[in-house]
């Protein structure tokens, strides 16, 4: 299968359409708020370029309205990646309609930090967390999970109201 990946931008409802009609089963929408692919490049960049790469370092869509905008495409998969930091994060990306999330750099830290061991640590972490989050909103699975009532802070209602979602 293809996978269409973002590189930390995000992905609008625009592009996810032209996805879907590409025939695209599957998207990554690596968000912002995580790895900032700009500021990777501009580091690399010469001085007469950092001024740019400065100036649009923290651009694009946030991941958990990047999801959003990928439920009104109809997805087979949703990968929400991007600034996911904890189990309470990742029950939030779930909740909106995310299939899969993905934590990476939390995880190469722990395990820089403390190896092996301190990688595992903290995805045991991160699960306790979800279990918690799943708990508290009386969902048994991540089906239950999915369909909870959403209740959206200010800038993800605006982002929803954008492209005609909200909450429920």
């Amino acid at each position: 299968p293809v996978v269409a990946k973002e590189t930390g931008c995000g992905l609008s409802v625009g592009v996810g359409k032209r996805l879907r009609a590409a025939g695209v089963e599957h998207v990554d929408v690596s968000g912002a708020g995580g790895t900032s692919w700009v500021a990777v490049e501009t580091h690399r960049a010469g001085v007469e370029q950092r001024a740019l790469g400065d100036l649009f370092w923290d651009w694009g869509i946030p991941t958990a309205a990047s999801v959003l905008a990928m439920e009104r495409c109809r997805f087979s998969t949703v990968f929400a990646t991007g600034g996911i930091h904890n189990g309470l994060q990742a029950a939030q990306a779930l909740a909106l309609g995310a299939t899969v999330v993905g934590i990476a750099r939390p995880v190469l830290q722990a395990l820089e930090r403390d190896g092996e061991a301190g990688a595992r640590a903290y995805l045991s972490q991160v699960e306790a967390e979800l279990r918690t989050a799943m708990l508290l909103v009386g969902a048994g699975n991540l089906k239950q999970l999915r369909s909870a009532p959403r209740l959206l802070d200010e800038p993800l209602a605006r982002w929803a109201q954008l492209w005609g979602g909200g909450a429920s």
